[in-house]
């Protein structure tokens, strides 16, 4: 909405307009920037830019972000394009981004992250994460940090209020900010066991709600659980997984979050994954509960009890 708005007034100001776009490269999903002298690439973002000639001002400019990731996203270490292969080595600023305009005229302004992706598994080959490179993911329930990150800057994870669990291989303390994260005391992090304690005594990683130490099989694994399923019968909530004895790492949300209160109708959403030492994670399970409209309890509002009697079905599945 904000960016017709935009085009509304700023169309008036202009003597002449061209417009041209520019697409960075799409290989298998994912968008990358290409150094062909170094043999490297960045995952970025595909972009749209637009120029325009105003009365009585320089060039305004300004690019749409218009992303489309959505489901669980892993991105590989290297990328062949053109029959030449690259190395993945870092993610830029805004790559998961939605919306996102810069503009010399009005400054910045903001959408939305890829809402409908749900996990990300970063290689060992990347170095770095740029700024606001997951800004309003909302529906992210977990990411994987490579062994090699070195660095994470500002505002990486801002509005990823569905990430339940950050898993980080790294065995030294990677750089970030006050800001890196959201809501850290909402997530718990899984760090290599011999780690453990350099992340709970470095800022800003000391500020997350637990810590869960990581063997070399769990880091090094390379069979992968299976994406687990949900079946709803006759009130009972059930998970299952084809691979043994795995754990199962759940989550409810509403369009309205765990708490406050409506009195629309709102449907609940569970997510699920499962994890098994010496595994690698399942992709995420989403389950949008049929005949179930929010208000759980019948009481005639959808509000943080109706997460409650739900987490009790499930508990008690």
């Amino acid at each position: 909405m904000f960016i017709f708005i935009f085009f509304a007034l700023i169309l008036p100001l202009m003597a002449s307009a061209y417009d041209f776009e520019r697409y960075n490269t799409k290989v298998n999903g994912v968008y990358y920037k290409f150094n062909t002298a170094e043999l490297t690439a960045s995952v970025s973002y595909k972009a749209f830019f637009r120029s325009y000639f105003a009365e009585e001002r320089d060039v305004v400019e300004f690019e749409i972000i218009s992303n489309d990731y959505s489901g669980d996203v892993v991105i590989p270490k290297e990328v062949t394009y053109n029959n030449i292969t690259y190395t993945v080595t870092s993610i830029d600023n805004h790559a998961f981004r939605k919306g996102y305009i810069y503009d010399g005229f009005v400054g910045k302004l903001t959408g939305s992250g890829c809402i409908d992706m749900t996990s990300v598994t970063i290689p060992n080959s990347v170095r770095s994460i740029g700024e606001c490179a997951f800004g309003g993911c909302s529906g992210l329930v977990y990411v994987i940090l490579p062994e090699n990150l070195e660095s994470i800057d500002q505002n990486a994870f801002k509005g990823c209020d569905g990430l339940t669990d950050l898993y980080c291989y790294s065995e030294t303390v990677p750089s970030a900010y006050e800001n890196t994260f959201y809501n850290p005391e909402n997530i718990i992090l899984h760090v290599p066991e011999e780690s453990i304690e350099a992340y709970r005594t470095t800022k800003p990683w000391d500020k997350f709600k637990d810590y869960v130490p990581l063997t070399k099989s769990d880091i090094e694994a390379t069979e992968k659980c299976s994406k687990p399923t949900i079946t709803l019968v006759d009130g009972k909530i059930t998970f299952n997984c084809e691979t043994p004895g795995v754990t199962y790492h759940w989550k409810l949300s509403s369009p309205s979050g765990t708490s406050g209160s409506s009195t629309t109708i709102q449907p609940i959403t569970l997510t699920v994954y499962a994890t098994k030492s010496g595994y690698k994670n399942s992709d995420v399970t989403t389950y949008k509960f049929p005949g179930i409209n929010g208000d759980v309890n019948s009481d005639g509002e959808v509000n943080v009890a109706d997460h409650v009697k739900l987490s009790e079905i499930i508990m008690n599945q």
